[in-house]
């Protein structure tokens, strides 16, 4: 099995027998500045520090994959709904400084069968990075 990264207790990884990845990962950093009016002058513009990290990607879930889409959507939603933060790994690299939030979650359900079980979903997430003060 090729351990690719994980999210919290989310692991991410691709065998012969299971498949559970990501895509489309992207980071956000932005900076903060504040703007005074000057009168017949343009704004006098300072740096104020930086804006909270945010990532953003997929995750394709399919029962053909091996993986059980409603438990690892229920997982993610529980993450988000307690506001668990939690770190981002690719490979051994952590990615931010901090862990990091779930700000928003869209749910595709992709594969329902004749007995009403979910074989197939499509999460994007969208997170934000956690400083603990």
């Amino acid at each position: 099995m090729a351990r690719i990264g994980n999210f919290g207790g989310v692991v991410f990884s691709v065998s012969k027998k299971r498949v559970k990845t990501f895509s489309d990962l992207s980071e956000t950093q932005s900076a903060k500045y504040s703007a005074t009016e000057r009168y017949l002058n343009t704004p006098s513009v300072q740096f104020v520090g930086m804006k909270s990290a945010t990532l953003s990607f997929t995750i394709i879930l399919s029962a053909a994959m091996g993986v059980d889409p409603l438990k690892q959507y229920q997982i993610l939603l529980r993450y988000m709904k307690k506001g668990l933060a939690q770190s981002f790994f690719i490979g051994k690299q952590k990615i931010g400084v901090y862990k990091w939030v779930i700000t928003s979650m869209k749910t595709d359900y992709k594969e329902i069968d004749c007995n009403g079980n979910i074989n197939g979903m499509k999460i994007a997430l969208s997170l934000m990075s956690y400083e603990k003060v």
